[in-house]
């Protein structure tokens, strides 16, 4: 009779050990996982309905050093235009090729852009045909055409100048299945719309602390931005700006997910085991 006691509670202490062992198992996998409230976003703050609300972030282009600028000037008389249009011209011998051809070559896009328009040097000037030195940096896109109208004004009648950055791009890097350089093709771009643009965000987003990082003529700006949080629509770095580097950091259990954290979790889950396996053996 004893020793079938005995027997009996050696058993439910074996067993007692194996629900330890498998509740501590399955907490430590259950952390490593990410919640769905984790993966949205826009889902906190004020509720957004269908009202209308005036946009006052709306972004604002300024040019930059190291912005290749395209300055097209039209004029009714076009031969009267072509002198101040020689950056264009030069670069449509150079780059060659069929520039209608839907997606191109890259590479041979790249150096046809290279080639034309005008780069804006380190103090913000660019050389302009027949006119010579402009300073442009600093100036929006509407205020340095303003000023191009007023220095072409003296040579031309009846034309028209358009401005274009060809080189805006940003940069998106961290936890988006498609890391790397973004091409800018309008003004307005959201925050969401470039990490679209970048493959989207990966299960292990962090989308409380997304690092936005940008250059202004004033210095080099640093923002942290909740998007789960509806009123990050009134931010003004909603909006992207050509060089921003947008950083997105991996949560927590993305550690358990890398060959290192896998390591590290399975020593952690031996020695906790081996101490539980102690403790047991103390106490029989």
């Amino acid at each position: 009779m004893i020793l079938v006691l005995a027997t009996s509670q050696a058993g439910k202490r074996h067993q007692n050990f194996v629900n330890l062992v498998l509740a501590v198992f399955v907490g430590s996998m259950i952390s490593s996982c990410v919640s769905h409230k984790q993966l949205l976003i826009l889902d906190k703050g004020r509720i957004l309905d269908g009202d209308s609300v005036a946009i006052a972030n709306l972004p604002r282009t300024y040019i930059q050093p190291d912005d290749r600028l395209l300055i097209r000037v039209s004029a009714f008389d076009p031969e009267t235009a072509e002198p101040f249009n020689q950056n264009l011209i030069m670069g449509n011998r150079q780059g060659g090729g069929n520039s209608n051809n839907g997606g191109g070559n890259q590479g041979n896009s790249n150096i046809n852009q290279a080639m034309i328009g005008n780069l804006v040097d380190n103090n913000g000037n660019i050389e302009f045909p027949v006119i010579g030195t402009i300073q442009l940096a600093g100036l929006s896109l509407e205020t340095a055409k303003t000023k191009m109208y007023d220095l072409l004004d003296p040579y031309l009648t009846n034309y028209s100048v358009d401005i274009q950055i060809l080189n805006r791009r940003i940069t998106v890097s961290g936890e988006v299945n498609d890391p790397g350089v973004v091409q800018l093709d309008r003004n307005k771009i959201s925050l969401i719309e470039a990490i679209e643009r970048a493959g989207g965000l990966t299960t292990y987003s962090n989308r409380t602390n997304v690092l936005v990082i940008r250059e202004i003529e004033e210095g080099r700006q640093y923002a942290r931005l909740n998007l789960k949080d509806r009123s990050i629509v009134d931010s003004p770095y909603y909006y992207v700006m050509p060089n921003d580097v947008i950083y997105l950091e991996p949560v927590k259990q993305k550690t358990f997910t890398t060959q290192e954290g896998f390591f590290r979790g399975l020593a952690i889950f031996t020695s906790l085991i081996s101490t539980v396996a102690i403790i047991v053996a103390f106490t029989r």
